[in-house]
């Protein structure tokens, strides 16, 4: 992961782990949601084409359905 994250979906689906929100920083540093999304292959190769999330969450769910992935819920400002 380019960044220390916590309270990040995760997910496999096909070939890829996907990684979606999250919250960088902790009590003395300060908290911040992000909206970004990564997708990894089965060569660990990061997949950079992915779009980003409409906001910055934490403590998102997901699941997938039919060839879809799905992001859903969390919390802002955790």
């Amino acid at each position: 992961m380019p960044q220390s994250l916590y309270s990040i979906a995760a997910i496999s689906f096909n070939n890829y782990a996907i990684f979606a929100g999250g919250i960088i920083g902790g009590a003395h540093s300060g908290k911040r949601d992000v909206k970004q999304v990564i997708a990894y292959d089965a060569n660990l190769t990061l997949n950079s084409a992915i779009p980003e999330l409409s906001q910055s969450r934490g403590e998102i769910g997901a699941f997938t359905i039919a060839n879809y992935v799905i992001f859903a819920g969390g919390a802002t400002n955790v």
